[in-house]
């Protein structure tokens, strides 16, 4: 696991569907991998750090990627070459991805995990757009041990989505992976019981709950 690196993705400011899907995969992938995260995890541009690694995804002719020590650049052509680097990325993580651990910062961590011995005796809230994260609403705990495993609703993105849309997208699916102990390809799916829904307009961004669904609509989301 992944404790004090942050991880960022850059997109360009008008994003193709390979770029985009790539972008929210990547993202969940990254929640699940990591302790701690910033918000945004998309930006236009970024210069990587000590504890920050840079993932740049752009349009290329030639798909492929190019890493360096602190950064990665991801080229794609279309969506299936955007599915390839994501399968290249979850199987070779470890070495692609770095991670930065301090033994010392480690030893102060208090985790929650660590000291389950029963089940949480709060009554779950009613699924809401200030609820959606508790267990048994959009995430579910299947084995047993009390830690959320299963991410219960997909993500809908649209076709004309800018770079706004695709980065809240990107912050919704980074929070869903860091939520679970199991990793849940694919979160761009329309299979799940619930959906969370990017509409981009021209009116001011809004959150809404619909028929069990979470809808982000409005522009500047």
């Amino acid at each position: 696991m992944n404790h004090f690196m942050r991880y960022q993705i850059v997109l360009s400011e008008n994003p193709g569907k390979a770029e985009s899907v790539l972008a929210v995969e990547l993202s969940g992938f990254l929640g699940f991998l990591s302790l701690c995260l910033d918000f945004p995890i998309v930006s236009k541009t970024l210069q990587a750090s000590k504890d920050r690694f840079v993932i740049s995804i752009i349009k290329a002719e030639e798909a492929g990627l190019e890493s360096h020590p602190d950064s990665l650049i991801l080229r794609v052509n279309d969506l299936r070459s955007a599915k390839k680097l994501l399968k290249v990325l979850i199987l070779k993580h470890q070495q692609l991805l770095q991670t930065f651990t301090n033994p010392d910062q480690l030893a102060n961590i208090d985790f929650a995990s660590d000291h389950i011995a029963a089940p949480s005796q709060q009554p779950v809230a009613p699924l809401g757009v200030d609820s959606f994260l508790l267990q048994g609403n959009y995430v579910q705990d299947l084995n047993g041990d009390f830690l959320p495993d299963k991410i219960l609703a997909g993500i809908t993105l649209p076709s004309n989505a800018g770079r706004d849309c695709v980065a809240a997208a990107c912050n919704i699916a980074t929070v869903l992976g860091a939520q679970t102990t199991a990793y849940d390809y694919p979160l761009l799916t329309k299979k799940r019981s619930h959906q969370m829904i990017f509409k981009p307009g021209l009116r001011n961004a809004k959150v809404e709950m619909r028929n069990g669904n979470i809808i982000f609509s409005g522009k500047g989301l």
